[in-house]
């Protein structure tokens, strides 16, 4: 059968970075390994199956540094899915030895601290800067909606343009954005002066006829 390996949990809480002595890839680093799966010099199908076991609904494996780099493989997106075989001792309702995770499975802590490799290191960067340069291209968008203005006198105050769908004899037109203008008169009956503040809170009416307020800091 083929599970994804972000459906498959650790045994263990830490995992060592090369592969074992007795192992097809003896004293390689997983990072490595990894880093053949994403430049296609090794395939899911050359790397030895993972086992899993079930405990409490949900798939385990003894399996772990494989687990790390087939999990580590999804997030890139390198592979959907693998090929596993169910533990016989699971299958006949016996606790797996190795099971002695303190986090349900989630995560593994690689000793040592370097897993090896840099393919899925640099993969990891582009896509970690690609995510800040979203959000922050993002960002600028939401502040350029926001225009500040100072008047003669060193006040400032703030307008937001305001866009709306309106429409007119059954047709709808494309939204428009309108800036209102402050008002000068200070005789204003929405004019207060407050803790030796002065603020001016203006409403007037946009060319649709729709409010508008704005807040004067004098």
């Amino acid at each position: 059968m083929n599970l994804k390996p972000s459906d498959i949990h650790f045994s263990q809480d830490s995992i060592s970075n090369t592969f074992g002595k007795k192992t097809q890839h003896r004293n390689t680093y997983i990072g490595e390994t990894l880093d053949e799966l994403i430049n296609g010099t090794a395939t899911v199908f050359s790397i030895p199956t993972i086992s899993v076991f079930q405990h409490k609904g949900k798939w385990f494996t003894s399996d772990n540094r494989r687990l790390w780099v087939f999990r580590k493989a999804e997030e890139l997106g390198i592979l959907r899915s693998i090929p596993v075989s169910e533990n016989l001792l699971s299958m006949i309702g016996i606790k797996n030895p190795k099971l002695n995770t303190k986090n349900g499975g989630l995560s593994v802590s690689v000793r040592g601290n370097d897993p090896g490799g840099h393919t899925w290191r640099r993969l990891i960067e582009e896509r970690s800067r690609n995510q800040y340069h979203n959000s922050t291209h993002h960002s600028n968008r939401m502040e350029e909606t926001n225009s500040r203005y100072t008047t003669n006198d060193g006040s400032s105050w703030y307008s937001k343009p305001l866009t709306e769908n309106h429409s007119y004899s059954g047709h709808s037109e494309k939204p428009r954005q309108y800036y209102s203008r402050l008002s000068t008169n200070f005789n204003h009956p929405s004019f207060a002066e407050r803790g030796g503040s002065q603020i001016m809170v203006i409403k007037e009416k946009t060319a649709d006829r729709k409010n508008r307020v704005h807040v004067k800091l004098i």
